[in-house]
């Protein structure tokens, strides 16, 4: 009897450690040749429908091989955001404003003027270049320390940047990589070998309980 409760109390265990991630939609990988004007990086444009922070989202990145994307131009800015100009990405606030995917942009402390002390990850230092959208950044409230693409108006989508607070829920963030990212189907794949294994060691506990139960009722027999 202990027994079958033990593997009954395995199984939920199971599910919870084997459970699929967050509801996340990657879109694809998409690189910026140097031969085209780029950098030769891999940019991928990830969906969040349920809503994502910026810490959240830089775990994601830095667990697949990558960073929130960092904008040092016009071009790489068109480019990003390009990649994101679609209406999956953006939530609108109640504010009647529209919020756009993460980038990779921070506001050091210390800092009390809204434009300054802002700096890209991934040891890439102050901002060089900027688009902030008109008005901003603000600092509303006096905790918006981290950036992401913006645009005025109810259902609009612009380039231009906004300060946010981190634990705000955006609908989606861009991740960059400096070379070619293991194919993310071999992480879709190593995920469901997981989730089987898990299945496969509950259910070979199950049929040896039950086996052991039937030979010691046949010989009670």
């Amino acid at each position: 009897m202990k027994t079958l409760c033990l593997v009954l109390m395995t199984l939920p265990i199971l599910g919870t450690v084997f459970e699929p991630p967050a509801e996340i939609h990657s879109v694809q990988l998409t690189d910026w040749p140097a031969d085209r004007g780029g950098n030769g990086h891999i940019y991928e444009a990830v969906e969040s429908p349920a809503g994502i922070t910026w810490n959240d989202a830089e775990v994601y990145a830095t667990a697949h091989g990558g960073y929130l994307a960092t904008i040092t131009s016009p071009e790489e800015n068109a480019f990003v955001f390009k990649l994101v100009d679609d209406a999956d990405f953006w939530l609108e606030s109640p504010h009647g404003d529209s919020l756009g995917p993460w980038l990779g942009g921070t506001k050091s402390p210390g800092f009390t003027q809204p434009g300054e002390g802002w700096e890209w990850g991934h040891n890439e230092g102050p901002f060089t270049y900027t688009n902030w959208n008109q008005r901003k950044p603000d600092n509303e409230g006096g905790h918006k320390n981290h950036l992401s693409f913006y645009a005025q108006g109810k259902g609009q989508r612009e380039p231009g940047w906004t300060d946010q607070a981190s634990s705000t829920l955006l609908h989606g963030f861009v991740v960059e990589y400096d070379a070619n990212p293991l194919p993310q189907s071999l992480g879709h794949v190593a995920l469901f070998a997981v989730c089987m294994t898990g299945l496969a060691v509950g259910g070979c506990l199950l049929f040896l309980l039950l086996r052991k139960r039937s030979k010691g009722e046949a010989v009670e027999k």
